[in-house]
């Protein structure tokens, strides 16, 4: 379980990311938070007299050990968020900026009560409905850029600070990246883990909705046979496809 001291202290990666244009500090949130990785060349010597970008800055992510090297390749390092503490630290900034830039009111409470909810029953009701909600405080320009990828990260932003479930994005499987799992903590006296694959379906694509809804359904039913036996008896399995800006279909595999 995150130590809440760490997880709520995301100052440092405030701090080196409020240097840079909103352009480059949302390139590398959204990498960190959407792959778990980024790819840029590494500082060793900084000279203040030189423009302040993309490489400074991961590469200050990584000496204050808030990202670490996974490979190198020649002079592309590839870095990786080092443990779940430090995740939650990311996701915990990330929440901070769509409360003071986008004007977004998030609830604790009914947070709290979809999380119990899922302990205890297996639903994720209260989740989605919250999703929406949240959905509809975006603005119409935000609403216009909005993809799967954005659907995601409101679902993360939400779950990844809870102490009842360690939350994973694109976990790969022999069928492919599921989209979220879910997996209880020791301190979550719940019977099951989950799993939960997203889909957004823009205006333009409504009348393809049942179309979404069958491939959802079928990868969702291939990713939930890629786990143990053992594991399928405790996880539950959800499709979850918003459409038409706030409406939304929940479906148990």
């Amino acid at each position: 379980m995150a130590d809440i001291n760490v997880t709520s202290d995301y100052k440092k990666i405030a701090n080196i990311l409020g240097l840079l244009s909103a352009e480059d500090s949302g390139y590398i949130i959204t990498e960190v938070l959407n792959n778990e990785t980024i790819t840029e060349r590494l500082t060793f010597q900084f000279n203040f007299e030189l423009p302040y970008g993309k490489q400074q800055a991961v590469s200050l992510l990584f000496y204050n050990g808030l990202l670490t090297i996974d490979s190198v390749k020649f002079n592309s390092y590839r870095f990786v968020i080092p443990n779940y503490v430090i995740k939650t630290m990311y996701w915990e900034y990330f929440r901070y900026l769509n409360e003071t830039q986008s004007n977004i009111r998030y609830d604790n409470q009914k947070i709290d009560d979809a999380v119990i909810e899922m302990s205890e029953t297996g639903s994720v009701d209260k989740l989605v409905q919250y999703v929406q909600s949240v959905m509809k405080q975006l603005s119409n320009r935000d609403i216009e850029n909005f993809t799967e990828k954005s659907l995601k990260m409101i679902f993360m932003t939400l779950l990844t600070g809870t102490p009842a479930y360690y939350v994973k994005s694109e976990t790969e499987l022999q069928s492919g990246y599921a989209d979220l799992v879910l997996r209880r903590t020791k301190i979550n006296p719940g019977k099951h883990d989950f799993l939960i694959e997203l889909k957004y379906i823009k205006q333009k694509e409504l009348h393809k909705l049942d179309e979404f809804r069958e491939s959802g359904l079928n990868q969702l039913k291939s990713y939930r046979a890629a786990f143990a036996v053992e594991e399928q008896k405790d996880l539950k399995a959800y499709l979850v496809i918003f459409f038409n800006r706030y409406e939304f279909v929940l479906m148990e595999v």
